[in-house]
């Protein structure tokens, strides 16, 4: 099987989990502030920004916030204690959060690709990203020992580069930059592909994006034609208008509106996906 991957990985799909492909609506809040006490002793009054954090990161600050000052050692704690309840409340979890629209038919329908490999970057710690998408049947498709984790680093970017490593670790194959598509839907993901050198598409899956978040003005137009078809942004459009492109390195608007859905929850697209990587329609 490995010599099959060997020569036919030659894309790589980095998939951001919360926000992106699930909703905990709530649950992992209260998780985080069980394990915050259990850890500081202190009960969380307030939690630090979550959006495009990586877990570490949010505890410190977190911490902080309470007059705590917190090391790695106590993160650790921290972390094998968030394990432990995201194990205890799946249920919690099945029954209050869900996948988002097209979080199980965009992996399956790039997975029928064989030229594709998924996996995660995700600010979430290695074992409570494997409970979330096992939770909500979406590790199917993911090879998550190819990921990027928030136990793996602070900085997200750097979670971008370690699972390009992996990958091309466990492959074999040569996997280019330009060849990974990093999809998430903060500016933080955005801003992590583009410090890392790879392609990002910015989705609006679970809330509408501000507009023009990435630049206040549009480019001009001559600019548009200059940008490289794969160093690109691409957005789903979340259906009530929030965002119009072009903006700064969009290639185009991707992501329909579904027919009998909500306007402002959106399904991921296969066809946008595949055009996100350069695999046509």
């Amino acid at each position: 099987m490995l010599s099959v991957l060997r020569e036919a990985t030659s894309k790589l799909v980095l998939w951001d989990i919360d926000h992106t492909l699930i909703a905990t609506r709530g649950v992992g809040r209260e998780i985080f502030a069980d394990a915050f006490e259990k850890v500081t002793g202190t009960p969380m009054r307030e939690q630090a920004t979550v959006d495009g954090m990586t877990e570490p990161v949010i505890f410190h600050r977190t911490a902080q916030l309470h007059g705590i000052t917190s090391d790695r050692t106590m993160f650790d704690e921290f972390a094998r204690h968030s394990t432990e309840l995201h194990r205890l409340r799946a249920h919690d979890l099945r029954e209050r959060g869900h996948a988002l629209p097209g979080a199980a038919v965009a992996p399956a329908t790039l997975a029928a690709l064989d030229d594709v490999v998924q996996s995660v970057v995700t600010g979430n710690i290695r074992a409570v990203a494997k409970t979330k998408l096992q939770v909500f049947g979406l590790d199917t498709h993911m090879q998550l020992s190819h990921g990027g984790y928030g136990d793996d680093h602070d900085d997200r970017a750097e979670l971008v580069r370690t699972a390009i490593a992996r990958t091309r670790t466990a492959t074999g194959a040569h996997v280019a930059l330009d060849d990974v598509l990093l999809i998430g839907d903060t500016p933080a993901d955005v801003a992590a592909a583009r410090a890392a050198g790879v392609p990002a598409l910015a989705v609006a899956t679970d809330a509408p994006l501000p507009r023009n978040w990435l630049m206040p003005e549009p480019p001009p137009r001559s600019a548009i034609s200059r940008t490289p078809p794969r160093s690109t942004t691409c957005f789903a459009d979340c259906g009530r208008g929030c965002f119009q492109g072009p903006l700064a390195g969009i290639r185009h608007s991707c992501g329909r509106r579904p027919r009998n859905g909500p306007a402002e929850m959106p399904s991921l697209d296969g066809t946008c996906l595949r055009s996100a990587l350069g695999l046509g329609s």
